[in-house]
């Protein structure tokens, strides 16, 4: 009996979610045993034959070299020439992120980041490259991780500062939910509003977390559970072969919109009440003269104004926010294909399909 130990905190829906991954991979895997650290488990890695681990630290990223079984990290915040990494896509997660804000016609572009992190840099980068920005260029804002943790800390005159010195209408992208959730109590403090002055989105959809914030944080959703489950399969692989060093990347789901990336686009109010009745209706059939109709304003003068913010058509625009719910429910959800067509008011499961394939290249059941 191979016994695996699990070195996660269980304290967030990070953890929690990775762990899921990991007990799905397990269940076929008679000769494993799952072990988590902690009072209730193993104290002491020497009653353990591999790991899966959040490296959070240099300490124990050098602890964990120096043992002599299989190990995988699924943080990705050190590197290593010994420990293989399953990790998310940190550059496609900034990546995605930028383009989110300049889809919104923001302009104006600042981050927080976690200090001395591989996985917080590389949001960086991904994000600073969308919007063809030099990442030396970019307006930044480090710290430690604890000192992002002490989130009811309002008291860095620093950070207030850099906060008041932000441009009106700054997409300020927050590498975690911790630090979106600090940063959006900071700017009540200041009085500084959100999402009119300060548009706030984080990383990790800390469900909670984000639920907690005054306003509601928008947060990009990781694949969490898939983290888990090839941390699992690769962790098998090095049980056979311990001389491999295997790393993957996981990309991220989409952006779960909430209260803090709610603006006035490009401060047109029709665009606005058509980009609002769309995510309202996205699980419905209905069409560009439903919006217009909806709105009071004339097809041509919306065509024209939706275009000039989001260099594409109304029903582009359309289609793309239902793909983009159908590709979460797919990976986030048990639902049939079918149910997924209706749920995202696709009018027919073969025009679903048709684009789908039109829009990924594969086929609904290939991409889940």
């Amino acid at each position: 009996m191979k016994k695996i130990g699990l070195k996660l905190t269980f304290q967030d829906h990070y953890d929690n979610s990775v762990a899921k991954g990991v007990l799905k991979y397990s269940k076929n895997k008679i000769d494993w045993e799952i072990n988590g650290a902690g009072h209730w488990f193993f104290e002491d890695t020497k009653y353990i034959d591999a790991l899966i681990a959040r490296i959070e630290t240099v300490e124990e990223k050098e602890m964990y070299e120096k043992l002599n079984i299989p190990v995988v990290d699924i943080a990705g915040a050190y590197f290593s020439n010994k420990i293989s990494t399953v990790r998310n896509d940190d550059w496609d997660t900034g990546g995605r992120c930028g383009k989110y804000f300049y889809n919104l016609g923001v302009r104006n572009f600042a981050m927080c980041l976690v200090s001395n992190t591989n996985w917080s840099r590389e949001r960086m980068l991904g994000f600073s490259s969308s919007l063809n920005i030099n990442f030396e260029k970019l307006n930044c804002f480090s710290r430690p991780l604890n000192w992002w943790k002490d989130i009811y800390n309002h008291n860095d005159v620093d950070f207030q500062n850099w906060l008041k010195s932000l441009p009106h209408h700054t997409g300020l992208f927050c590498c975690n939910d911790l630090s979106a959730m600090k940063v959006a109590n900071t700017l009540r403090v200041l009085s500084i509003n959100v999402p009119s002055d300060i548009i706030i989105l984080g990383v990790d959809n800390e469900e909670l977390l984000c639920m907690l914030s005054k306003p509601t944080l928008s947060s990009m959703a990781l694949q969490l559970e898939k983290i888990g489950y090839t941390a699992a399969k690769v962790l098998d692989a090095l049980i056979e072969d311990e001389n491999k060093k295997i790393v993957y990347r996981i990309p991220p789901l989409d952006v779960v919109e909430r209260e803090s990336t709610t603006l006035l686009f490009d401060g047109d109010i029709f665009v606005t009440q058509a980009i609002l009745f769309i995510k309202k209706n996205i699980g419905t059939s209905f069409s560009v003269n439903d919006i217009v109709n909806q709105i009071g304003c004339s097809r041509r003068t919306l065509e024209i104004r939706f275009r000039k913010i989001f260099n594409t058509s109304i029903h582009s625009f359309i289609v793309e926010e239902k793909l983009q719910k159908a590709r979460e429910l797919l990976v986030r959800s048990n639902l049939q294909i079918k149910e997924i067509s209706s749920e995202c008011g696709f009018g027919s499961l073969q025009r679903f399909h048709a684009s789908f394939i039109k829009k990924y290249g594969i086929s609904p059941n290939k991409y889940r």
